[in-house]
C-alpha cells in the first residue's frame, strides 16, 4: 500500500445533532420535511491533547456541506471529521431528493428551494455555536449539492469560498435549468474563490458534460482538480475501505486540496495559499492520478 498522504489534525473531533423546524411561513411541497436534522463536527479543544504550539483560535470558521441525492448524515463522516480535526466546524444535513418530490424529477424548483432553506439553517445553527466565527464561512456540495452550494454562495454575503465535489454544475442541461429557475445562477456573478474537484462524472458523460459554468467565472480565482481514478460516489462512501490504493490516494489528494483551500480562504494562511499554487511535481504528489487547471482573477 502507498504511504498515507494525509494525517488527522491536532484537534479531537466532537459531534452533535440538532433537530430544527422550518419556519411555518415557508411553503413546502412535502410537509414531512419541515423538520431537518443538522449534524455538526467541531474541534473539541477541551478533549484535545498535544495541540500545536501556536495559539488555539478563539473562534473557528464554518463549512456547510450540501449532500448529494439520498445521502444520510454519516455518508461524508471521514471528510467532515478530517476537516474538523484541522480547526473547522463542519455542518451538514440529510438529502431529501426525490423523496421530497414524491419521486418526480429533482430538477424541480421546489427541491432547490428546500436545499437553500436547509443550507440556511445549517449555516445559522453552526454559526451560532459559541466556538464559531460566522463571519468566516465556506460552502461545498456533492453531486446535486454542488449547484446548491454555488447558489447559496451567490445569495449569502457571508460566504468566503465555495467548493463543488463533482457537482452537477458540470452538466450542460442541469446548468441551463438552474439558470432558468434562478437568474442569479450565473458564473459571472461569483465573487468567492471556487474549487471544483472533478471525478469520473459517470452520471454526466459525453455531450451532456460541460465546463461552461467554470469557464464563465471571471470575478474570482477558480481551480479544477481532476481525479482520473476516482468515482463520483467515493466522496461520500469513503474509499478508506476500498482495496484499490489509487482510489485511496485520490481521496487523500482531494482532502489535501480541500484543507489547503479552506485554510487559505478562511484562515488567510499564506503557506496554504502557496501550496495551492504549486504543481503536482512540486508537491511530490502522483501526477498520474490527477491534473490541475487554474483561472486567476487579475
Amino acid at each position: 500500500m502507498p504511504k498515507d498522504l494525509i494525517k488527522p489534525g491536532p484537534y479531537e473531533v466532537g459531534y452533535l445533532e440538532m433537530r430544527v423546524d422550518l419556519d411555518s411561513s415557508i411553503i413546502l411541497l412535502n410537509e414531512d420535511f419541515r423538520t431537518v436534522t443538522v449534524a455538526v463536527w467541531y474541534p473539541d479543544v477541551k478533549k484535545s491533547r498535544n495541540l500545536i504550539k501556536k495559539e488555539v483560535p478563539a473562534r473557528f470558521p464554518v463549512i456547510v456541506l450540501c449532500p448529494g441525492a439520498e445521502a444520510g448524515l454519516d455518508v461524508y463522516m471521514i471528510l467532515t471529521g478530517y476537516l474538523s480535526s484541522y480547526g473547522f466546524i463542519v455542518a451538514t444535513f440529510p438529502s431529501s431528493a426525490d423523496q421530497y418530490t414524491y419521486g418526480r424529477e429533482i430538477y424541480l424548483w421546489e427541491f432547490r428551494q428546500l436545499q437553500q432553506e436547509y443550507l440556511k439553517i445549517a449555516a445559522t445553527r453552526a454559526g451560532n455555536m459559541n466556538i464559531a466565527d460566522p463571519d468566516r464561512m465556506a460552502v461545498m456540495g456533492h453531486s446535486y449539492g454542488g449547484p446548491a452550494a454555488i447558489l447559496f454562495a451567490l445569495s449569502d454575503e457571508k460566504v468566503d469560498a465555495v467548493v463543488s465535489l463533482d457537482g452537477t454544475d458540470i452538466c450542460r442541461g442541469y446548468t441551463a435549468k438552474m439558470a432558468e429557475q434562478f437568474p442569479a445562477y450565473n458564473p459571472a456573478n461569483l465573487r468567492d474563490p471556487f474549487l471544483l474537484i472533478l471525478a469520473d462524472a459517470s452520471y454526466c458523460i459525453g455531450e451532456k458534460r460541460s465546463l461552461d459554468f467554470f469557464e464563465g467565472i471571471t470575478g474570482t480565482d477558480a481551480c479544477i482538480v481532476e481525479l482520473f481514478k476516482f468515482g463520483h460516489e467515493h466522496f461520500g462512501y469513503t474509499p478508506s475501505f476500498n482495496a484499490d490504493p489509487e482510489v485511496k490516494q485520490s481521496f487523500e489528494i482531494a482532502c489535501l486540496y480541500l484543507l489547503n483551500f479552506f485554510k487559505a480562504h478562511l484562515y488567510g494562511d499564506v503557506a496554504a495559499n502557496d501550496w495551492l499554487l504549486k504543481s503536482p511535481e512540486e508537491l511530490g504528489l502522483p501526477k498520474e492520478l490527477f491534473a490541475l487547471k487554474r483561472k486567476m482573477n487579475e
